[in-house]
């Protein structure tokens, strides 16, 4: 990744949590990850943003607003991912 240019996850509120635990047959917990993706110098938000949890397949894009939602992601530690078409 190049340092001179950088891509921030401004405000990432990771709520891992219980996702209707109680309804789900299996015993594996999973959550949600939400946050929004903006320009670190601009502080404008990125759409169309890639957001992957790292080792998985899991996935999503953000909004025109740089806000994504990651949904049925494993509970415990993660590493989320950003790429975009013409940021390095």
């Amino acid at each position: 990744m190049n340092k001179q240019f950088y891509l921030l996850l401004f405000i990432l509120f990771i709520s891992i949590g219980n996702n209707n635990i109680l309804a789900q047959a299996s015993a594996s917990k999973i959550g949600v990850v939400t946050g929004k993706v903006v320009n670190k110098n601009t502080n404008k938000p990125i759409s169309n943003a890639n957001v992957m949890v790292l080792g998985t397949t899991i996935g999503s894009s953000t909004n025109d607003e740089g806000y994504f939602e990651v949904k049925d992601v494993p509970c415990g530690f993660i590493r989320v991912v950003v790429s975009v078409v013409g940021y390095k």
